[in-house]
């Protein structure tokens, strides 16, 4: 099944859901392939087979949810500016790379599944525009590397979260930014980060892991 075919064939112009399909291929580069939809699209329980990739696409009020899905292959926004994305109870992925403008990026598990699965991946966001960041409730045999303008304050909150690295660069953290209940496995670096007033309550770093900030400012305030 085509993507593209998908959505474009859409008649709702606000909130559109797809259930359970499998894509096989699944490239976005035109913006007007979401015809009329201006709220949100919802993937759920959806095959992503082949690479998943969001080109160039302007829709600054569009939110896109992707909820029990898998992904065999790449997941791509490359210089996109979309409201929200939000990947909840994720199956299964293997790169997650995000460039672009994002008003909010959250990754958190089913609430429903006691026994969620372990990913195994890593995510990569790269965005020169942010206003908040959210990763909660599951364990990534992966690396998270988050980078941003140090000029655009954002929220970020990490809450009960084990992960197996995790690179942050040029990133200035809004006041109660929260990295609570994280578990570090192997190595934790900031670069050349601002804080205000960042809480890592609860936090446990492995015997033998590595945390360190590297030319970082901290602010009370």
């Amino acid at each position: 099944m085509d993507l593209n075919t998908v959505i474009h064939n859409s008649k709702n112009k606000e909130n559109y859901r797809i259930e359970n399909k499998t894509f096989e291929y699944s490239e976005i580069k035109d913006k007007a392939q979401f015809g009329e939809i201006n709220e949100c699209v919802t993937f759920y329980d959806c095959i992503f087979k082949n690479k998943l990739i969001f080109e160039n696409i302007d829709k600054n009020n569009l939110t896109i949810i992707f909820t029990k899905c898998t992904f065999k292959s790449i997941v791509e926004f490359s210089n996109c500016n979309f409201k929200e994305i939000v990947f909840y109870g994720i199956q299964e992925f293997q790169d997650i790379k995000m460039s672009g403008q994002y008003g909010s990026i959250r990754f958190t598990k089913d609430s429903l599944d006691n026994n969620p699965p372990k990913l195994k991946g890593n995510i990569t966001i790269n965005s020169k525009k942010l206003h908040q960041v959210f990763f909660a409730g599951f364990d990534l045999d992966g690396k998270i590397s988050l980078c941003s303008n140090i000029n655009n304050s954002f929220g970020v909150n990490f809450d009960s979260l084990s992960v197996k690295e995790l690179d942050v660069i040029n990133c200035s953290f809004c006041p109660k930014s929260d990295f609570r209940e994280m578990q570090i496995k192997e190595n934790a670096n900031f670069y050349n980060c601002k804080f205000k007033r960042v809480y890592f309550d609860e936090s446990y770093f492995e015997s033998g892991s590595n945390f360190q900030f590297h030319n970082c400012s901290f602010k009370s305030e």
